[in-house]
């Protein structure tokens, strides 16, 4: 009688775990990507997943963030690093007879070649920040849980740009500096 009980539970183990595995195969939605798929620019992604107004318009939005946000890292950096050396060079002018006086200028030239350097460290650091929370697996993920049958997230299709982008709109002008 043992036997038959313990054969018993081992059949229905196995039957019970065949299913499960039968419903995990049948309900599981998760897409597999290859690390090509995050190397893909705009117009590749527009191809392959741009297939109605909303998947288009969330595409431009994050490569319109992501295009500010290097913005924002580049051109202060290479504006500074044109500037900071022309400052020293004006700053270590030396005159025959330095006073106090005399040096002021120079003292305040490398006050703001200071202020300048930490001003685009910090924009540095924000805009390398904005990358990562616009990052191409970030939109690959919004993309497929759109794709599933999910919204959109509000905070992204509330901003003027998202909708701007919904409504056709190719490009849009503005300072990238600035919030919307």
């Amino acid at each position: 009688m043992k036997f038959l009980f313990i054969i018993l539970s081992i059949f229905i183990f196995k039957i019970s775990s065949a299913a499960s595995n039968a419903q995990q195969k049948y309900f599981d939605t998760t897409i597999i990507r290859s690390s090509r798929d995050y190397k893909l620019n705009e117009d590749d992604f527009l191809k392959t997943y741009g297939n109605d107004d909303s998947s288009k318009a969330l595409i431009k939005y994050f490569f319109y963030k992501r295009s500010a946000s290097k913005k924002m890292i580049y051109i202060p950096l290479i504006v500074d690093a044109a500037i900071t050396p022309l400052v020293f060079v004006f700053a270590n002018t030396k005159k025959d007879n330095p006073t106090v006086r005399d040096d002021y200028p120079g003292l305040l030239l490398i006050f703001l070649a200071f202020f300048a350097t930490t001003a685009t460290i910090a924009l540095a650091i924000n805009g390398s920040v904005r990358l990562l929370i616009f990052s191409k697996k970030k939109l690959l993920h919004h993309l497929d849980n759109y794709i599933a049958g999910k919204p959109i997230p509000k905070r992204i299709t509330k901003t003027k740009i998202f909708v701007a982008f919904l409504h056709g709109a190719k490009t849009i002008k503005r300072h990238p500096f600035t919030r919307q």
